[in-house]
């Protein structure tokens, strides 16, 4: 009943900086009279915890300080969250984020005073969402933290917003003033832009107006996402289309993804002075997609020796990922047999019911028997398998596009090629693993279109198990 503790212990700010977990005993003994059950307390979920608690809060504090104490954990894994995902390489740690949103000391009465906690208790409409999911997109919309982000050259904003937020004229003018582009390179990416917003921006404005008029017909109707998705596939090819550049949808989305890189880029020197840490010649070249730095010399639309290299990555990529992920379950599985209690035969059903059947940790649990949806996760542990896929990957991607790319450059700019290929490809790498990992956050539907992690995994599932 570990999972239970989160609410009535408060994870608070010691005075190194650490975060400290403090047990509540008034928290205990209410949450105890709430939930007598201790045996069946592994059966309920936190969404069944937090509606009975959220019940009884508007008369008694106690239930309040229940859901503060859960909070508090949930405000500490955000930090915890932010620090992997951005601090190795902006340089800063997990105490550096907590004394800036971790405020909540745990009495029952703060007084004047409102910590972040009970602000974001009192903001929270459970028809958009979870509670946890409230709590982290709070953290990471926190001015202190944003300003703090910003001032360490993190900017915390969607690709896709964040094009929302550009117009044409503006993105003209910082391609040429501050990336150092030519005239022709800056109207074409406006030209891109141009499409996207034609065709992306519109579909959201559709989508807003819908869900506006459905709110009024019934108000108690789940409102509009505000998150921007990626284009789907059908968006990307009609964005080719529209901004005449005739290439795939795939190449369409990595264009994309460029110029928000350079849009964010100069939204972060005007925050914080930095500066894109890369030459004039390097920003220039990164004009064509990532793959094209890789392999083509600086034309303006891919000759044939580039296409059979960009045919080649691709092939690679793919082919590299579903041995990466083979791989990287042969050693879960073999590593699971070893133990004393062999759970890998729920390990890959678990996968497969997860990744591949779209279902939630909870109905996960009951198929395979679990008491509580935790131990599914922890015997998943998706995060470390997406993170050793993503160095199985990156190994042997590294020398094989190498290898190859001497066929297409001359030895002297090989060496400048070298120093930034493994980068390139953790970037190219990193988009296939976060969006495997969004979507598992948010429990979205996994689909091969959008998922090429979900897919090649499940390919592999059932190949073992026919």
């Amino acid at each position: 009943m570990d999972f239970v503790s989160r609410y009535y212990q408060v994870v608070r700010l010691a005075s190194t900086g650490q975060s400290k977990v403090t047990e509540l005993a008034i928290a205990k003994q209410y949450f105890f009279q709430v939930f007598p059950e201790t045996t069946r307390l592994e059966l309920l979920s936190d969404t069944e915890i937090q509606t009975r608690l959220f019940e009884l809060s508007s008369d008694a504090p106690l239930a309040q300080l229940c859901l503060r104490c859960f909070i508090s954990w949930q405000i500490a894994k955000a930090c915890q969250n932010l620090v992997a995902q951005f601090g190795t390489n902006h340089g800063f740690r997990v105490t550096d984020l907590l004394p800036l949103v971790l405020d909540d000391d745990g009495r029952l009465s703060t007084g004047a005073y409102q910590p972040l906690g009970e602000q974001i208790l009192a903001s929270y409409d459970s028809r958009r969402g979870s509670l946890a999911g409230w709590v982290h997109l709070r953290v990471k919309h926190h001015r202190e933290i944003n300003r703090f982000l910003s001032e360490n050259g993190v900017y915390l904003i969607s690709d896709w917003a964040l094009l929302n937020d550009t117009q044409s004229p503006q993105l003209q003018r910082i391609l040429r003033e501050f990336h150092q582009l030519s005239p022709l390179e800056s109207d074409r990416a406006a030209q891109l832009l141009s499409g996207y917003h034609q065709v992306y921006r519109q579909a959201r404005l559709q989508q807003r107006q819908h869900f506006g008029a459905e709110a009024k017909v019934n108000p108690r109707s789940r409102s509009f996402n505000r998150r921007c998705q990626p284009p789907t596939t059908q968006q990307l090819q009609q964005i080719g289309e529209l901004s005449e550049i005739g290439a795939s949808p795939e190449r369409v989305l990595s264009q994309l993804q460029t110029l928000a890189k350079w849009v964010r880029e100069y939204r972060l020197h005007l925050r914080s002075g930095l500066f894109p840490v890369q030459s004039l010649d390097a920003a220039k070249e990164t004009a064509r997609s990532p793959l094209e730095q890789l392999a083509s010399p600086q034309t303006a639309e891919p000759d044939s020796e580039t296409q059979q290299f960009l045919e080649f990555y691709r092939d690679l990529l793919r082919n590299g990922l579903k041995n990466a992920i083979n791989l990287t379950l042969k050693q879960r599985v073999n590593r699971l047999q070893r133990r004393k209690l062999d759970k890998s035969p729920e390990f890959l059903k678990g996968l497969q019911l997860f990744h591949c059947e779209n279902q939630s940790m909870s109905a996960i649990a009951q198929q395979l028997g679990f008491k509580a949806q935790y131990q599914v996760t922890r015997l998943l542990n998706l995060k470390a398998l997406r993170a050793d896929v993503r160095q199985q990957l990156l190994t042997e991607l590294l020398q094989k596009v190498l290898d190859k790319a001497q066929d297409y450059r001359s030895r002297d700019r090989l060496q400048a090629l070298e120093m930034r290929v493994e980068a390139v490809l953790s970037e190219q790498i990193d988009t296939i693993i976060e969006s495997a990992q969004t979507e598992a956050a948010t429990a979205k539907k996994f689909t091969t279109q959008s998922n090429l992690f979900a897919q090649q995994l499940c390919e592999i599932l059932d190949r073992w198990r026919g």
